[in-house]
């Protein structure tokens, strides 16, 4: 009986030489592959005019702000505050004490966060959102997304009714996965103090 092996296991090269000498070249591969990433976005978001060059914090941001952090010079950003790689913080943005803001988050213009919060991996909160204090955001929602408001025009064509609201998250709310709190036409969508929302929900 010839048996034929369903998957083969591959094993990685691993690195050869002293431990010390390894973890040094592991070190040098990173950062080359840091400064390709920053110069990727840098090029993307060249022309902008809403973002520092890597490695040029703002003489206020101090540590606050990782070198591949996007931070306008409008924002407002507490001193004890943590902004993670490849986050962007548009003008009149606020970040408050001691809140934590990941990678790949986007906190757009006019958008105010509170004291103690969490803001996880590629997050985007849309202009004007608030968020209270201790609200912690999990990956991927969207805070402040355009309403799915729509009316039919004289022609039979839809035409989008703009989507102007705000949206307000109070104190110690959590926002799940993937979850997407938008705002309304008129008014604002208020997501009540100590709320707890599951992931994929809209």
């Amino acid at each position: 009986m010839v048996v034929v092996p369903l998957f083969e296991v591959v094993q990685q090269p691993r690195l050869r030489g002293p431990p010390a000498e390894r973890l040094l070249r592991h070190r040098a591969g990173r950062r080359l592959v840091e400064r390709q990433e920053a110069a990727e976005e840098a090029e993307f978001f060249g022309g902008h005019g809403r973002h520092r060059q890597p490695g040029a914090a703002a003489d206020h941001l101090g540590d606050v702000a990782d070198p591949h952090a996007f931070v306008a010079a409008g924002a407002v950003i507490a001193p004890d505050a943590s902004i993670g790689p490849f986050a962007l913080v548009e003008e009149g943005a606020r970040v408050g004490p001691r809140t934590i803001v990941y990678a790949h988050v986007t906190i757009a213009r006019g958008a105010q966060v509170g004291e103690d919060c969490v803001i996880h991996a590629h997050v985007s909160i849309r202009e004007r959102a608030q968020l209270g204090n201790r609200v912690v955001v999990q990956d991927g929602a969207v805070i402040g997304s355009d309403g799915f408001g729509f009316a039919r025009g004289a022609d039979g064509a839809h035409v989008k009714i703009p989507q102007v609201g705000g949206v307000v998250l109070e104190d110690d709310v959590e926002i799940g996965a993937n979850t997407t709190v938008d705002r309304p036409a008129i008014g604002e969508t208020r997501i009540r103090a100590g709320a707890k929302i599951d992931n994929l929900v809209q």
